[in-house]
């Protein structure tokens, strides 16, 4: 009877180490994707928020809405508050999008609660001119209280300024940890 030959003691050795590396670098490789998504959402969110603050900031929304309701005849301001709430709403959809890159629950709902309270309100505004109410009847009618939205963008400028915060302390610690090396 023959027998086999004797196999080589480090081949299952070999195996592990192998299996270990593709299992490295496949990690590493989700870390790395995980971490270019991240920076590219750090990259989009400024400007997000700065489209969002322009939409519904000066020369935005509220100069356009206020605007409408002083001088009801001139459609043009009701027609680029129009447009500045389809920006600030396609801004929050970003922002929307970017906090969920992060995996951060941003509560973004009393923003578009308020957006389209105004939205509402420029339709009252017109049915009000119809009717022959004066400026001040209108304003009084269309008043909107933004404090729940104001409170909810100070919030989510917090979570980001913390995931900010606790990422630079991990990518510090990842490179203390690297140069120990």
């Amino acid at each position: 009877m023959e027998s086999l030959p004797a196999q080589p003691a480090f081949k299952g050795k070999s195996v592990a180490a192998l299996f270990c590396t593709i299992l490295a670098f496949c990690l590493l490789g989700f870390s790395f994707e995980r971490f270019i998504s991240t920076e590219r959402a750090a990259i989009q969110m400024p400007r997000a928020f700065l489209q969002f603050e322009r939409a519904i900031g000066y020369d935005g929304f509220i100069h356009n809405f206020k605007n409408y309701i002083l001088r009801p005849d001139e459609a043009a301001y009701r027609a680029r508050a129009m447009e500045d709430l389809d920006k600030a709403t396609a801004a929050l959809e970003t922002i929307q999008r970017l906090t969920g890159t992060w995996q951060l629950n941003a509560n973004l709902q009393p923003i578009d609660d308020v957006l389209a309270s105004y939205r509402a309100m420029l339709d009252k505004t017109e049915i009000a001119k119809q009717n022959g109410l004066s400026v001040r009847e209108v304003d009084k009618a269309v008043r909107v209280s933004d404090t729940d939205a104001a409170r909810a963008i100070r919030q989510v400028e917090a979570e980001i300024d913390a995931f900010f915060l606790k990422r630079s302390q991990t990518v510090k610690l990842v490179v203390l940890s690297t140069a120990a090396f």
